[in-house]
């Protein structure tokens, strides 16, 4: 498979270096700035992955924190290439400005979480599913905006059957399962691909959370773990290797905190501890499609 463009991992061990290498120094982000004729922000920006961080101005950081040898041409060498737009460039018209950055960690992570407890997954919908989403939910610009989304939703799932796929755990309220969105035809429909992939690909796994587990650390909502592979050989490996996103209808949150980190991933760890397993899952998935 061809390698889609995706320059979000780049910049995340680009950012997670320059930042090491300034505070090994204990220089504030205010004097680096001004000795490269930027301002403050500017240096924020970069060290938090939100910009690029062109080459000549990555080649005066350094300068200013004295790397050189194999160090520096690891990071320019990371910089030069980082300069490329991501594939889901071309529906930056079709989506927020808030969800492309999403796309680009999602692309980049080596492992994803995911609760849901209202719609089925994005990376595991089928196109019927999907459009009845988006038909469901009021989004601004043209109705061939809803086209675009879903193709873009599509485009996304290529990360499923990568040559070298993050893994995927995904947990379901199990009245996620049972919403008929689009119609019972195209519920079977959804529930049987998620068996297919599940059958196919050992990397991604489904777990019901079920009624009787009543009360659970997912009451406050979805959310998405993400978990980032280690930077190369030869840079800093500061970056907290994981980022939680939230979403709603005109906004997106990216936690990064450890306090945060900490409290999201104990609330997966609940969630599997009273989900059903992935077989039980499957059997109960399996049981709903049959009956529709």
């Amino acid at each position: 498979m061809t390698q889609r463009k995706n320059p979000t991992a780049k910049r995340r061990v680009i950012a997670a270096a320059l930042k090491e290498f300034r505070e090994r120094l204990d220089l504030k982000p205010a004097e680096v700035a001004k000795r490269v004729n930027h301002d403050a922000s500017w240096l924020a920006r970069i060290e938090r992955a939100e910009i690029r961080a062109h080459p000549d101005a990555v080649t005066r950081l350094l300068d200013v924190y004295k790397i050189t040898g194999p160090q520096a041409e690891a990071v320019l060498d990371l910089a030069a290439s980082a300069g490329s737009r991501g594939w889901w460039h071309v529906y930056t018209r079709a989506m927020p400005e808030w969800f492309g950055k999403f796309v680009g960690l999602e692309g980049a992570a080596s492992v994803i979480r995911n609760f849901e407890n209202g719609v089925m997954p994005g990376l595991l919908q089928t196109e019927d599913y999907a459009r009845a989403v988006m038909r469901a939910v009021p989004l601004p610009g043209q109705p061939t905006d809803v086209d675009r989304f879903v193709k873009l939703r599509m485009e996304r799932q290529e990360l499923l059957t990568a040559d070298n796929p993050p893994q995927l755990r995904f947990i379901l309220d199990e009245s996620v399962i049972r919403r008929p969105i689009g119609g019972r035809t195209v519920l079977r429909g959804q529930l049987e691909r998620i068996l297919d992939l599940t059958a196919e690909h050992l990397h991604i796994k489904v777990m019901v959370l079920p009624f009787e587990a009543g009360a659970h650390a997912g009451v406050d909502g979805p959310f998405i773990l993400l978990d980032f592979p280690s930077a190369p050989a030869g840079l800093p490996d500061t970056a907290d290797p994981r980022v939680v996103y939230l979403d709603n209808m005109v906004s997106a949150l990216y936690l990064e905190e450890s306090d945060q980190l900490t409290r999201y991933s104990a609330t997966w760890e609940s969630l599997c501890n009273d989900a059903l397993s992935v077989d039980a899952s499957q059997r109960l998935m399996r049981k709903l499609a049959e009956d529709l």
